[in-house]
């Protein structure tokens, strides 16, 4: 074979092994570039865990057409540090979707069981729309609290039967919304007071 067919495939090896290796180192980078930016999206991004505990219920008003619900949870946090903010309610009834609407607590609400013994205190200084809202929840954190909500035409035993689907949820730092389902279940407890603390000033 001529000399100048070997230099001939010499340089079409050479040509491709160096075309091969710049696509390889370019293809590594480009993996390596978007790995990292998965990573820091992740490192940066919330996530909040919502974990709903425990429900109270009232009636509201001389006909008891209306409720108040107190809901009791916690916020974990597996992600970056944000805040809880936005809390809502909506109940999902047959005549359609009631939202709720955020009631201002009292300095110490009281719940009680089915017996009417007292059963768990409440501070405002555990009012999750104000405690999760102030203070980022960190990395690996939790906090707990609660948040009231008045639902109008919607009364007490519905909610207790079951007859109406409630949901809440609530909003991170970056605006991303968690829903979560009421808890059911367990003994029902009521708190006293109810259309008092819904004249209170807000």
């Amino acid at each position: 074979m001529p000399n100048r067919n070997y230099v001939f495939i010499f340089v079409v090896v050479f040509l491709f092994a160096a075309s091969f290796g710049a696509w390889r180192d370019e293809h590594h980078n480009r993996i390596a570039a978007e790995t990292a930016v998965a990573t820091n999206r992740v490192e940066n991004t919330p996530s909040l865990i919502p974990v709903p505990e425990a429900r109270a219920i009232t009636d509201v008003g001389e006909e008891k057409k209306n409720s108040v619900l107190v809901v009791i949870m916690t916020i974990k946090n597996l992600g970056a540090p944000s805040v809880a903010d936005r809390f809502a309610l909506v109940a999902e009834t047959k005549a359609g979707s009631i939202q709720g609407i955020p009631v201002p607590p009292a300095e110490v609400t009281i719940l009680n069981d089915h017996n009417g013994a007292p059963r768990i205190k409440l501070k405002r200084s555990d009012y999750l729309p104000e405690k999760a809202t102030n203070q980022p929840i960190p990395r690996g954190g939790e906090v707990k609290g609660f948040f009231l909500m008045y639902v109008p035409d919607v009364t007490r035993e519905e909610i207790e039967k079951g007859r109406v689907d409630i949901k809440g949820s609530f909003e991170d730092v970056m605006g991303k919304t968690y829903v979560f389902n009421l808890p059911y279940g367990g003994p029902q407890m009521q708190f006293l007071d109810a259309d008092k603390l819904m004249q209170s000033p807000r």
